[in-house]
């Protein structure tokens, strides 16, 4: 079910236009930060798995050689336990390496589209969602109420002891484990919290909590279902303590501490690293780009809302100052990235400056050269 309003756009007054150009000034000014910071974590990343991929031993599973305490080594092997895990709050207890909880509850979701300078439409869904969605600013409150709270949190529950052979893994290693396979809540014994147990039923192996069914869920429902992790064989990259794990930290700024699951070799597991270590850096491009055009487009705003009140004048306006808002935000992030290059690696940043001047000049010229052209 979905609905929906159309309303005048709350910046359109003095206070709004203030409001909007002090988020502006917050959000123009955070994407430097954001963009020259996730260059210089992006090279020292980069760099420390370099570092550790030349720096890493293989070692067997089957003993502990304490001349490798201190190392980065590499070990793959079956990781088991025989602790028993237990979610309390439904007395589910399994031998495990980990027991996970997903929780969704039904809930209703904003979202706003601005068709024009004056109005902004928003729209009210009902969703599955693993986190509590506020309504409390929401645009029309009346007849989209959520909860105040989720009753039950989507957590995991680890064994204390888990071993690979030889080795115990840290807890932070055991953090790391993933997938497993789904727990039918029917397949073990439970014990529903008091609270909740009439409005309970299970369902398709998870307890569905709440008023209404799958096919028809109110407002507020919950779905709880688990999964588990038992034995199963993992490829661990990390510093030897002993017996166990610790982070390594490398001369270039970060601490290895890496786990995948299945037999992976060294090789792949630090190739699979820098693919999510490059991921990382331009999806944090994207959002500083993102960020530094939102802010250069609410500072720009007040022009647009001083000429608004002219028919089509406004309008043209309007998208006249958003191009120049992707332009300048286009400039400034190449820049301030090539700057950060200069501080981490001095010869690339180099080069990426220049091609920004180089550019930035020749949509320059081009422009003066059209300039020209019309006047004629």
């Amino acid at each position: 079910m979905t609905d929906s309003i159309t309303v005048k756009n709350k910046s359109g007054g003095c206070g709004g236009m203030i409001g909007g150009v002090l988020f502006g000034s917050i959000a123009f000014l955070a994407s430097f930060i954001l963009l020259f910071w996730n260059e210089g974590r992006a090279v020292q990343t980069y760099n420390s798995l370099n570092e550790g991929a030349a720096a890493v031993t293989s070692v067997g599973a089957d003993s502990v050689n304490a001349a490798n305490n201190g190392k980065l080594v590499y070990v793959s092997g079956m990781a088991v336990t025989s602790d028993t895990v237990t979610d309390n709050d439904f007395s589910i207890s399994v031998r495990a390496i980990k027991l996970q909880r997903e929780v969704l509850m039904y809930q209703w979701k904003e979202s706003s589209r601005s068709s024009d300078i004056n109005k902004t439409t928003y729209t009210y869904e009902k969703v599955w969602s693993s986190s509590l969605i506020s309504s409390r600013n929401f645009e029309q409150q009346s007849g989209h109420e959520n909860p105040a709270e989720m009753r039950f949190k989507p957590t995991d529950f680890v064994a204390n002891n888990v071993t690979l052979g030889a080795f115990t893994l840290s807890k932070s290693l055991v953090n790391k484990t993933s997938g497993g396979r789904s727990l039918a809540v029917d397949s073990v014994p439970y014990n529903l919290p008091a609270s909740v147990k009439d409005q309970t039923k299970v369902t398709d192996g998870y307890f569905y909590i709440g008023s209404g069914a799958l096919a028809s869920p109110q407002i507020g429902d919950m779905q709880v279902k688990f999964t588990v992790i038992e034995p199963t064989t993992v490829s661990v990259i990390s510093g030897q303590k002993d017996k166990t794990f610790a982070p390594y930290q490398t001369q270039a700024g970060d601490a290895l501490d890496m786990l995948e699951m299945g037999t992976q070799t060294p090789e792949e597991m630090f190739k699979s690293a820098q693919e999510t270590n490059a991921i990382l850096t331009w999806l944090l491009r994207g959002g500083g780009f993102i960020a530094m055009y939102i802010g250069a487009a609410l500072l720009l705003s007040p022009a647009t809302q001083l000429l608004k009140f002219i028919p089509f004048l406004g309008e043209l306006v309007e998208r006249a100052l958003l191009l120049v808002a992707f332009a300048i935000t286009l400039l400034l992030s190449f820049i301030t990235i090539s700057m950060a290059w200069l501080v981490y690696h001095p010869l690339i940043g180099l080069s990426l400056l220049c091609v920004g001047v180089l550019t930035f000049g020749g949509v320059i010229a081009g422009a003066a050269l059209i300039v020209n052209v019309l006047k004629k």
